[in-house]
């Protein structure tokens, strides 16, 4: 299969993702800089009267591909999930389970991971099982595929598990993508915040099980892009859901 039918491909599932989001979603073509350093900044082209915001969700066909840190004209520049910086309020797929997805450095871009943390130690999440945005915070809608549970990673004195991921976008593959726009309702920020104050105090109280849960807000479900997955996200055997 040639270069032009593999990105023919990528733009007929891109715009299939598109028609099954919320409205306000606009497609982009990534640019890296290619200077040393850079490897997880990219670059969206975008058109002049496109209105994103600051810490927009930018997704392929697979699921989270990373984050827009600021609009330069008819630019954005964003970071890939590999950004130190980079993290996410994330759940399991049934919405028990709640964490917050963080980027770990390997010694080569190729070893770089994803690691969910802060999950009740009581609840063990089985190897393969999909972790999802989960609309909390200030970033990412709720419902975008992030990645799939590894091994666990550590335990916290008896208190929480962290788990390694195997993340669902590979960041070499980011080329053609859709980012939020301001039409589909972003939150307030405070000028200021790190990432981590961003994403803290995010995931509900747990309940005597150790589970987590809380009905979304109107402003969650405005939000919500888990139906845009559906068909496109595979089981844990592997197999496309329908």
């Amino acid at each position: 299969r040639t270069t032009l039918e593999e990105e023919n491909q990528r733009l007929r599932a891109l715009l299939g993702l598109r028609e099954r989001l919320p409205s306000g979603w606009l497609p982009a073509e990534v640019l890296r800089p290619g200077t040393q350093g850079s490897e997880s900044i990219f670059i969206l082209d975008l058109d002049e009267g496109d209105r994103i915001r600051e810490r927009a969700a930018v997704v392929t066909r697979e699921g989270l591909a990373g984050v827009v840190r600021e609009r330069r004209g008819r630019q954005a520049v964003g970071m890939d999930w590999t950004h130190p910086e980079f993290r996410a309020s994330a759940m399991s797929e049934d919405g028990l389970t709640f964490g917050v997805v963080e980027s770990v450095r390997g010694a080569f871009r190729e070893e770089d991971r994803l690691v969910l943390r802060g999950t009740p130690y009581n609840t063990l999440l089985e190897p393969g099982t999909l972790i999802v945005t989960s609309g909390l915070g200030a970033a990412f809608p709720r419902g975008i595929p992030i990645g799939r549970i590894g091994p666990v990673r550590a335990a916290e004195g008896g208190w929480r598990r962290s788990y390694w991921m195997t993340p669902v976008v590979e960041p070499g593959a980011i080329t053609l993508v859709l980012v939020e726009s301001e039409a589909t309702g972003g939150r307030n920020e405070t000028p200021g915040e790190t990432p981590d104050e961003r994403v803290a105090d995010t995931a509900p109280p747990l309940d005597s099980a150790g589970n987590g849960g809380s009905p979304p807000s109107e402003e969650d479900r405005l939000r919500d892009a888990s139906g845009g997955w559906e068909e496109e996200t595979p089981s844990r055997d592997g197999t496309p859901r329908r």
